[in-house]
């Protein structure tokens, strides 16, 4: 038995089950199994390094010399990397990826070694996206200058096949200077919550394989590896392939993102959730790709809150799963989101939109408003890159329903502009879900403008029911 769940009624507040001598509370324990996607301790293939200057010295430490260090899962092996003597200001160590992988967050361990090796004065994170580096964003630092020993470093999400790490030395004069030492770097997606580096030996409670054959190792696709020696496949004799994961606990989720080796790649993908008495398929599945392709693979759905997804493969084939990643990727969850509007009918609220609910209620309306055009704005509390936003309009076939236009705008910091869209749908504005995908906005502030049918007393207003932001890579 890997976990309980309790079902509880009103509003006793907080609990305690006592199991054999383990505790059980509301708020459980997060075990440390978010899988390090920069690990390759086998030291070939991907991922790999790159640096700008490696030493390639003696100091009777061989070990010293070693571009792969960073990548191999220990910090006190003795094995670093390190650019002793490269006469570089600025010098750069650099992860590469076979395939684009979400990441938010980096550890890395600086050593000292004398007066040869010390932490940097600075360093900066990069990432690679069409054909340039960019800084990442929203940076939030373990500590303000860098330290001897762990600094992590958290960001927005980014999807990127580089990482780069740029530092700067405290000295760079050639045979007298000071310079930078690594032993670890380790790179985090830290929204998904199928990851499991720690497979069966992670404990209660944690992300587990549900599958319908278990021809290889069923927990390799939640390690945070695609490497080939990290593969799942169904048996020969499995006619209705499926690989899913039980979260053991109710979880938000709107995107799912998997890659496929080239053997036995399927012409289709359905994508389901557990209701908690049978499997659903998802709700307005959005491929990034139009076909299935060996690599990585996104759909996006409506938000669901179950325990338990899967993705099922067509009858008889024989796909070869690298690795599955499960996120909630609404840039409004989890956030101080502050929410305006032009009018907001007294029978309505601000939230009703953020509350993560499609339901009627709670909802924003302008009803009654007697404005031509009424908006309802969020402000995010900090600049962000977004590409791609999802309306839910309210419509009670009455005085609150879908505007007969409306209009995406993002504020530039001192007006509002209209986003440049690639695609709507769908083209004229519906009841419950539309969806928007435009060209990527850096700003802390979006805001939707709709036209009223009928904007006379008591006539035809809009509405919404929610609202979700993302960056659509």
């Amino acid at each position: 038995m890997r976990s309980i769940e309790i079902a509880t009624h009103g509003s006793s507040g907080r609990y305690k089950l006592w199991l054999d001598g383990l505790i059980f509370g509301t708020n459980p324990p997060e075990p440390q199994i978010t899988p390090n996607i920069a690990l390759n301790s086998e030291a070939q293939g991907y991922p790999s390094p790159e640096a700008s200057y490696t030493f390639n010295g003696d100091w009777n430490l061989p070990e010293y010399d070693n571009l792969w260090a960073p990548l191999d899962g220990y910090t006190n092996n003795g094995k670093i990397w390190s650019n002793w003597n490269s006469g570089h200001r600025y010098d750069w160590y650099e992860v590469r990826f076979e395939y684009p992988r979400e990441i938010n967050k980096l550890v890395l361990d600086f050593v000292s070694f004398g007066s040869r090796l010390q932490p940097p004065r600075s360093f900066q994170v990069f990432y690679w996206q069409d054909g340039a580096w960019y800084e990442v964003e929203n940076q939030d630092r373990s500590s303000s200058a860098p330290v001897e020993g762990t600094n992590t470093v958290t960001f927005d999400p980014v999807f990127t096949d580089k990482v780069r790490v740029r530092v700067e030395n405290a000295s760079s004069r050639k045979g007298r200077g000071t310079y930078v030492g690594i032993s670890e770097l380790e790179l985090f997606n830290t929204r998904n919550i199928a990851g499991n580096s720690k497979g069966s030996s992670a404990g209660l409670g944690t992300p587990e394989p549900v599958v319908s054959s278990n021809l290889d190792p069923s927990w390799l696709p939640l390690d945070g590896s695609i490497k080939p020696s990290s593969t799942w496949k169904p048996d020969v004799g499995d006619n209705n392939p499926s690989y899913g994961v039980d979260f053991h606990r109710l979880k938000l989720f709107n995107r799912v993102t998997f890659y496929l080796s080239e053997r036995g790649l399927p012409s289709e993908v359905r994508v389901q959730y557990w209701t908690g008495s049978s499997w659903a398929d998802v709700a307005h599945p959005w491929w990034m790709s139009n076909r299935i392709v060996a690599g990585r693979n996104i759909v996006s759905f409506d938000t669901v809150r179950s325990r338990k997804i899967r993705i099922i493969f067509p009858n008889n084939s024989r796909p070869q799963l690298l690795e599955l990643e499960v996120v909630n990727a609404n840039l409004l969850a989890g956030r101080e989101i502050t929410p305006s509007a032009s009018y907001t009918s007294p029978y309505d609220t601000l939230w009703g939109p953020l509350d993560g609910s499609y339901a009627s209620s709670p909802r924003w309306t302008s009803w009654n408003s007697h404005n031509a055009q009424d908006w309802y704005a969020v402000d995010l509390g900090v600049e962000m890159v977004f590409s791609r936003v999802n309306l839910f309009f309210y419509n009670d076939n009455g005085g609150v329903q879908p505007p007969s236009d409306y209009r995406v705008q993002y504020w530039d910091g001192n007006s509002w502009v209209d986003v440049q869209e690639t695609l709507r749908y769908p083209a004229q504005p519906s009841e419950g879900f539309n969806t928007v995908i435009f060209e990527p906005v850096r700003s802390r502030k979006l805001r939707v403008l709709g036209t009223n049918q009928n904007p006379v007393n008591f006539g035809v207003y809009i509405g919404l029911t929610e609202i979700e932001l993302f960056r659509w890579e």
